[in-house]
């Protein structure tokens, strides 16, 4: 399906930037909110990767460039699938059950992360070899006082590459207004690795 739309690309995909961009626009009236793709350089074509009759968005491209997480909103709520990649048409697996958001990939990606619809944060282990499957769904811990939704192109989150540790933004009570801490130097409180 080739698309034509207008508005902000962003790149996905850690690993390779370069190659894959994504966007989330405003397609139609029947399909809402769709997920497009295009390479940066070589055939520039607009792709439809996701354009269902429910709004998706929060594309994120698997480490190895195979398969791509979105979320996906319908009247039921919002939900985490993975499909194929480019081929999105031929499947798509659900990972959340009760709700889902904001999915990222372990720098493995043999884990996709997502946030619930209650705030919980979710550690879904999955297999990629021949087919996508979901092995094992564990909740890790309840952050619903970061901020995990407040992107339609992805998480405003991330995870170490050693995949045990997050870094978000808190949010500070209900107030509308940010505070933006900036801590000069900070790599001189470091310890010492004693390493060259």
């Amino acid at each position: 399906m080739r698309a034509s739309c207008a508005g902000f690309w962003r790149s996905v995909d850690r690993a390779n930037s370069r190659l894959q961009k994504f966007q989330t626009a405003l397609s139609g009236a029947s399909t809402g909110r769709d997920i497009f793709a295009r390479r940066t350089s070589g055939d520039t074509t607009t792709i439809a990767v996701a354009a269902t009759s429910v709004n998706e968005v929060q594309p994120r491209l698997s480490p190895d460039g195979r398969w791509i997480a979105y979320a996906a909103r319908d009247s039921n709520g919002p939900e985490v699938y993975v499909s194929p990649f480019p081929n999105t048409p031929t499947a798509r697996t659900q990972v959340s059950v009760s709700g889902g958001l904001s999915p990222l990939w372990s720098r493995n990606g043999r884990e996709l992360f997502y946030a619930d619809t209650t705030g919980m944060l979710i550690a879904a282990r999955v297999e990629t070899a021949a087919r996508f499957q979901v092995k094992e769904r564990t909740p890790l811990f309840n952050a619903d006082s970061f901020f995990l939704f407040s992107s339609e192109l992805g998480p405003v989150f991330d995870v170490s590459p050693d995949g045990q540790r997050f870094i978000m933004t808190r949010a500070r009570g209900r107030k509308s207004t940010e505070q933006l801490v900036l801590v000069p130097n900070w790599t001189a409180g470091l310890p010492k690795s004693g390493k060259r």
